[in-house]
């Protein structure tokens, strides 16, 4: 589990604070366009989806509105529209907002992705009768009423590493999803109901060549045609995190990205506690001066505890999205692997931002500062808003351990 510190020493400071009076009027204008659905809730770089668009208050709708450079819609017909968004789009989660003659609607989310996009197609409900779909593929599907199941089945290969992960919490959904995995003897696998948030993934490595099925259903049995999802049944490159999950600006650094298949790349322990689960891999990548900036639009889904997030995308080439990356204008550290004691703390200067791991789960990182008497040093801890499992307890210590 990541996180990061941010020391500074004060050396003066005055603070102050302003108070905004925010009035509202009773407004005779009709309300403004409610946009709840967009289906599929992704497409593919470099080509043409149609989607199909619902909500509240769209009469006379004329257009879709993205924030993607390039970004192109096309009204077909009323609710439905031919999106279009540049071969060269960074993979990754963008804004679509409908514009109508009341207005600009709120955003919903939207995955651009790299892979073949497909539609689910019906009947898939049984685990004997699931639908055909080829490896590296995004399927888009609904559970569309009350007790709902999706099946897929596909074929694979003894060794291969199989991600089969489903979006619908980070693009709006409704969809509370659960994910199983079978053997073409009906034999249950695996089963995961959260792993990016309660988004769930299935890390699978296939021990034999022939047919698998992946159920997808909602944990409640509820269903409509706001339980939409995305389900990539992927055996390329996936990107889960990055440490140190911060670079400064301006410099060049190195980061090293955890994931799946990824290409050259070395094994470490899972962040998982089952001991079973495979390892994940890591490769060690370059980011440049260039890259080293706050940039926008972001590719990635923030939870609204990183609203203060400032950083960027980085994107691995041929992996399926982009992973977030912080900006800060101090040096930063990475912690090293033998400061799990108080006698071995890792001696740090401020200012500066450490960036490290906790991957036991009583694991415990010591720092040592150089302080003078009278110096105010600030000391933050973030794990929730990088989007981390983490829950932080951060202690300040004298030299006698008081």
């Amino acid at each position: 589990m990541r996180y990061r510190y941010m020391i500074w020493a004060i050396v003066a400071g005055v603070a102050s604070q302003l108070a905004l009076l925010a009035s509202s009027a009773v407004s005779a204008e009709p309300p403004a366009p409610l946009f709840d659905i967009v289906f599929p809730a992704g497409a593919r770089a470099g080509e043409s989806t149609i989607v199909t668009v619902a909500g509240r208050h769209l009469e006379s709708l004329r257009e879709l509105h993205s924030n993607a450079a390039g970004f192109r819609s096309e009204s077909i017909e009323p609710g439905k529209f031919r999106l279009t968004f540049p071969a060269e789009t960074t993979p990754g989660v963008y804004d679509l907002w409908a514009v109508s003659e009341r207005g600009v609607s709120s955003p919903r989310t939207f995955f651009v992705g790299n892979r073949e996009e497909h539609l689910e197609a019906e009947p898939n409900d049984l685990l004997q009768s699931p639908g055909a779909v080829p490896l590296d593929v995004t399927v888009n599907g609904r559970i569309e009423k009350g007790g709902d199941l999706d099946h897929f089945r596909f074929e694979a290969r003894r060794g291969q590493r199989i991600v089969i992960e489903c979006q619908a919490h980070r693009i709006d959904s409704r969809l509370r999803a659960v994910l199983e995995l079978f053997d073409s003897n009906g034999k249950r696998l695996a089963v995961n109901r959260g792993y990016f948030g309660i988004d769930p993934l299935i890390d699978f490595r296939v021990p034999a060549d022939g047919a698998y099925v992946v159920k997808v259903q909602d944990l409640i049995s509820s269903g409509s045609a706001e339980h939409y999802y995305r389900l990539d049944i992927d055996t390329g490159s996936r990107v889960a995190f990055a440490v140190p999950s911060v670079v400064q600006r301006g410099k060049s650094s190195r980061v090293r990205l955890y994931g799946w298949n990824l290409a050259g790349a070395g094994q470490t322990q899972s962040p998982s506690t089952r001991p079973d689960a495979i390892p994940l891999d890591h490769v060690d990548v370059d980011v440049t001066e260039a890259l080293a900036r706050v940039s926008w639009p972001l590719p990635v889904r923030l939870q609204p505890a990183q609203a203060v997030f400032v950083g960027f995308g980085y994107h691995l080439p041929a992996s399926h999205a982009s992973v977030a990356l912080g900006v800060t204008d101090v040096p930063v550290v990475l912690d090293r692997s033998d400061n799990h004691t108080p006698a071995s703390a890792q001696l740090i200067s401020h200012p500066c931002e450490v960036s490290g791991q906790l991957v036991a789960g009583d694991e415990c990182h010591w720092f040592a500062i150089q302080a003078k008497r009278g110096e105010v040093l600030y000391l933050e801890a973030l794990g929730q808003r990088i989007n981390s499992p983490v829950d932080l307890q951060l202690s300040v210590l004298d030299a006698a351990g008081e």
